[in-house]
């Protein structure tokens, strides 16, 4: 036995176009992070990188001492020369 071919029920398109207001973007702030390097031979610490990245304001966890927002990357993280 085949089974009938079920077809679902039509969307108006004035519905379709409702549907598209109802997904806000996320909220994010933009954060520069300057990672630091350590040469041994100084015995001193410097910036070594800079990442910008997009966090979400809301935080998607939480528990013990940390809230967990979720990052996204801007661009490549850029290296600073050394200032010698």
């Amino acid at each position: 036995m085949i089974a009938e071919t079920e077809y679902p029920k039509s969307v108006s398109v004035s519905e379709l176009m409702q549907a598209g207001k109802l997904v806000k973007p996320k909220a994010r702030e933009k954060a520069t992070l300057l990672l630091e390097k350590f040469d041994v031979k100084t015995g001193e610490w410097s910036v070594g990188a800079s990442l910008e990245l997009l966090v979400d304001v809301e935080k998607f966890s939480s528990g013990g001492s940390r809230d967990c927002t979720a990052p996204q990357m801007i661009s490549r993280p850029q290296m600073i020369p050394d200032r010698k």
